[in-house]
């Protein structure tokens, strides 16, 4: 993603095979520019267009960046979340959500030991059986996917803007609310009043549903995996053995990075 100049961001896929992952997700950016949902605004063209095999898509510049708060993203997510799934239209095509999307793929192709990829191996099947029988407190409806501060702009005139749109679906609610809880409870990367503060603008407590076990797992799951691919660099080799050897004992101390 860059900036063209003229107020324009751009932002280019890495194959010809996200094309259809770009016009979704400029479809579900003109969709909720027409909702209460602050989100990032494509621009009024045909989009994606093609440059040298790549798509590449345009959308509106929010300008002198600051840091989104967490009760940002509450509010962002309560809205999103209020929309419910009859209200999507047909020409959206919102996928379902795969919750092990890529996981399986990365765990495969990373280069790591072979004890360890057993060991992931046996991770994702037992939770991928655990999904299949979670039950959710709250309704299924359209998510973000991917619902952290990091993806939420706020801009320098208080505008805020959910970016990052290529992992929007129709799920589970608590899928977006895990993420947070997940820092919080089980990474130390939030401190508890910052938790707290998220739980009270949003009005529901995901570590509290008997759902939260199951999503902490798999969210920790496929955060090992990405970092997996990664380690041909030393520092992250010894990373991604931590985190293994917490996946297979949930008692251990998590002292994971933020790489």
């Amino acid at each position: 993603m860059f900036s063209t100049g003229g107020n324009l961001v751009a932002r280019v896929g890495r194959s010809p095979a996200a094309a259809s992952t770009a016009e979704r997700e400029v479809a579900i950016g003109r969709w909720l520019a027409r909702t209460d949902v602050p989100v990032a605004r494509p621009l009024d063209i045909e989009q994606p267009v093609i440059v040298d095999g790549h798509p590449v898509t345009f959308w509106e510049e929010i300008s002198d960046l600051t840091d989104a708060t967490v009760s940002d993203l509450a509010r962002t997510l309560r809205a999103l979340h209020a929309i419910s799934a009859d209200e999507v239209p047909e020409s959206v095509k919102l996928l379902e959500l795969d919750p092990f999307e890529r996981t399986s793929v990365r765990i495969e192709s990373a280069p790591i030991p072979e004890k360890q990829r057993a060991s992931l191996r046996s991770v994702f099947a037992e939770l991928s059986e655990a999904w299949e029988t979670t039950s959710f407190d709250l309704p299924r409806g359209p998510i973000h996917g991917d619902a952290h501060t990091s993806n939420l702009l706020r801009g320098g005139d208080g505008r805020l803007a959910l970016v990052d749109l290529e992992d929007a679906c129709l799920g589970p609610r608590e899928w977006d609310l895990a993420m947070m809880g997940t820092y919080a409870k089980s990474l130390g990367w939030i401190d508890p009043a910052t938790y707290t503060e998220f739980v009270s603008v949003y009005g529901y407590d995901v570590t509290t549903s008997p759902s939260f076990p199951t999503l902490r797992r798999i969210r920790e799951l496929r955060m090992t995996s990405w970092m997996a691919q990664l380690a041909t660099d030393p520092a992250v080799a010894a990373q991604v053995e931590h985190r293994v050897e917490c996946l297979l004992d949930d008692d251990m101390p998590r002292r994971w990075s933020r790489r």
